[in-house]
């Protein structure tokens, strides 16, 4: 019986192709040849598909990548959450609002006249 990968292979030659590949001999060639099933893959079928690592590689990259967006995210709503509490605190006392930039004006004026800059820390 042919197939469209030539004869089947004697029963000698049948181990040739090693995790349950079939084996073929291409006629006009002498050569024998494996149809690895979905799980491997190689000349014999030696290889297994599913502990290559770039495979995984190409996964743990997804997830890192969907780490860092996920941490992104966090710090610009935490940010905004932020801005919009300082908004509401000015609006709702608006005396504290200006005693605190009052204050912070006031240390930076200091600083300048001192003879030195902002400096942190």
């Amino acid at each position: 019986m042919m197939a469209d990968h030539g004869d089947p292979c004697s029963t000698s030659e049948a181990s040739y192709c090693m995790n349950g590949g079939q084996c073929f001999k291409i006629p006009f060639m002498s050569t024998l040849t494996c149809v690895c099933n979905e799980s491997y893959k190689g000349r014999q079928c030696e290889e297994d598909v599913r502990s290559i690592s770039g495979a995984d590689g190409g996964e743990k990259g997804l997830i890192i990548a969907v780490v860092i967006i996920v941490l992104l995210l966090v710090v610009v709503v935490s940010t905004l959450i932020y801005i919009e509490h300082r908004k509401e605190r000015e609006i709702s006392n608006p005396q504290r609002a200006e005693e605190d930039r009052t204050e912070e004006e006031r240390d930076r004026h200091e600083g300048n006249i001192n003879g030195r800059q902002d400096t942190c820390c």
